[in-house]
């Protein structure tokens, strides 16, 4: 094949018929180009010549107006051109991109145009690559809306609902529902009812359930343009107890050590509060900036998994009975016990000549409402 050359005075104008002469190269622009409206838009055109005959000058793009009127396209404050050149052995491969920011309907043309200027000895040499830009108003859209937030209560049935709030003007056909997690596939439903979307039903919460939810709708706009839309929502599971309750017996002056069975997908934050014999009052001893001080003997720290807490107590004495709480969501530093958040044990204290003093030791555990993990209820 060869390329044929029209000529019009000191310009030449390059026919193309294969990759090996002078014109736009491969990758070329896509034919067609759909962007919403305020959208961006990227398109980039190649100038080349394999033989290294024709070196590359420039590239324009030009657009054709309604009334068939064609003008290059200027930059202004939307519009600006990148370019760059990469020389390939004797030759040189001009790229240039053509960047439009917040597209509007005057965008839309098409007919568009790359043209590409390049010399050979004394003679001008352009070659030519058709493009059109279709701007899609926001309107013909559908619209979708999850919460922005869901909150999983293990063991419980959850359904995540995905619901279409504008149909879009045109009335575009819906051809798919997906759910992801993440980039795992969960769910895809065809040609899907624009009166109820299918809703995702999870059984049997639990970690593995937890992440970043997309529903993705796919959508026919215009007849033959494939568009999706998008809704996302953040799925957390509540903290939860594994126990709700315990009992350990120790002897006089030995040391105990208090476990709650707290689990949940991010550290909690956590209060403990003790209710003693000796003065039936409930004071606050960690998580609070009112928290009283115990003397040394106590000492509180991490569990082995987020969410957890454990209280140590050296050298028990009949003074340490009473009832002590490790709640595992905040109370706002509140003195007052609420049951429902609290875990509950029993400590059995030996005394050492043999009697058998039963202290209550009391945390107390309920059903975390529809929260997500360390936020106040």
């Amino acid at each position: 094949m060869k390329m044929h050359i029209a000529s019009f005075g000191p310009m030449r104008l390059a026919l193309l018929d294969d990759d090996s002469a002078f014109g736009i190269a491969k990758p070329f622009p896509p034919e067609h180009n759909y962007r919403v409206e305020f959208e961006s838009l990227e398109i980039t055109c190649i100038a080349f010549d394999p033989a290294g005959i024709v070196v590359p000058q420039k590239i324009e793009f030009i657009r054709t107006n309604r009334f068939f009127r064609k003008h290059v396209i200027k930059e202004n404050d939307r519009i600006e051109f990148t370019n760059r050149s990469v020389v390939i052995g004797s030759a040189i491969k001009l790229f240039v991109t053509l960047h439009i920011r917040n597209i509007t309907i005057a965008d839309d043309s098409q007919q568009n145009e790359c043209k590409a200027y390049g010399v050979e000895g004394n003679s001008t040499v352009d070659a030519v690559r058709s493009f059109s830009v279709n701007v899609l108003r926001r309107h013909e859209i559908p619209r979708l809306a999850v919460p922005l937030e869901f909150v999983l209560q293990r063991g419980q049935k959850a359904v995540i609902e995905c619901n279409l709030t504008y149909k879009g003007s045109g009335t575009p056909r819906l051809t798919k529902l997906l759910w992801f997690n993440g980039d795992r596939l969960l769910k895809t439903q065809e040609n899907p009812s624009a009166e109820a979307l299918p809703a995702f039903v999870i059984q049997n919460p639990g970690f593995e359930d937890v992440g970043n939810y997309t529903c993705v709708l796919g959508v026919m706009l215009r007849r033959l343009i494939a568009y999706n839309v998008t809704a996302e929502t953040t799925v957390r599971i509540a903290p939860w107890l594994e126990t709700n309750e315990g009992s350990q017996v120790v002897n006089q002056g030995q040391s105990v050590t208090l476990e709650c069975s707290a689990r949940g997908v991010v550290a909690l934050s956590v209060e403990w509060k003790i209710k003693r014999k000796i003065d039936e009052t409930v004071k606050t001893i960690s998580g609070c900036s009112n928290s009283s001080s115990l003397d040394s003997r106590y000492k509180i720290s991490p569990g082995r998994s987020n969410g957890q807490s454990v209280m140590s107590i050296e050298n028990v004495e009949i003074a340490d009975t009473g009832n002590y709480y490790f709640c595992c969501l905040p109370s706002n530093c509140s003195n007052i016990i609420e049951q429902h958040r609290c875990q509950k044990f029993t400590l059995l204290l030996v005394e050492s000549a043999g009697t058998k003093t039963e202290a209550l030791l009391r945390v107390v555990l309920g059903v975390v409402a529809f929260l997500a993990l360390g936020l106040n209820l």
